[in-house]
């Protein structure tokens, strides 16, 4: 099976994405969705704190638990990448 990873961002902070959340996603795509393909993922503070079928309760979950704009909600997908990382 071929893991390229698609995620689409839920949440955003003012229009502007929580950087060090996406860039901890971009590094980690291929195993975020080889753990939680089809999931809606909440990324805190560079790591996955939950993961959920629904993003009603992605997003719940994220708001009882972490102020507004401090988490990104992901959803893990199988599909043509989009995020690349530069050439090292």
């Amino acid at each position: 099976m071929d893991f390229e990873g698609c995620f689409t961002t839920y949440i955003i902070n003012g229009g502007i994405m929580l950087e060090q959340e996406f860039q901890y996603f971009v590094e980690h795509q291929y195993e975020l969705v080889k753990s939680y393909n089809n999931k809606y993922i909440v990324i805190k503070d560079q790591q996955v704190v939950a993961d959920f079928y629904s993003v009603i309760s992605a997003y719940k979950f994220a708001l009882k638990n972490f102020p507004i704009g401090s988490f990104l909600i992901k959803h893990c997908v199988e599909r043509e990448l989009t995020f690349m990382q530069p050439a090292q």
